[in-house]
């Protein structure tokens, strides 16, 4: 939540520079959207690209569905 004194918000939109003021909500509203457009793209190229998500997430998969069998082996070691 933005708390200020001033009834400016100053934003640097990736389109337009220009001075928002907290009347224009649709001005607003569209910096909100950019910023989250901008923010959770390259949030999922982090993701993809450099941590590999999608290889840990098939390992996990393998893993927790049996596709290699070490889940039902770890539990009959754990049990047995």
């Amino acid at each position: 939540m933005i708390h200020r004194h001033d009834t400016r918000v100053v934003c640097s939109c990736i389109n337009d520079q220009t001075a928002l003021k907290y009347s224009d909500i649709s001005g607003l509203e569209r910096s909100i959207d950019t910023a989250y457009q901008t923010a959770s793209q390259r949030l999922f190229e982090v993701f993809i690209d450099k941590f590999k998500l999608l290889d840990h997430l098939r390992a996990l998969k393998h893993y927790l569905m049996l596709g290699h069998g070490d889940f039902a082996d770890q539990l009959m070691e754990t049990l047995g």
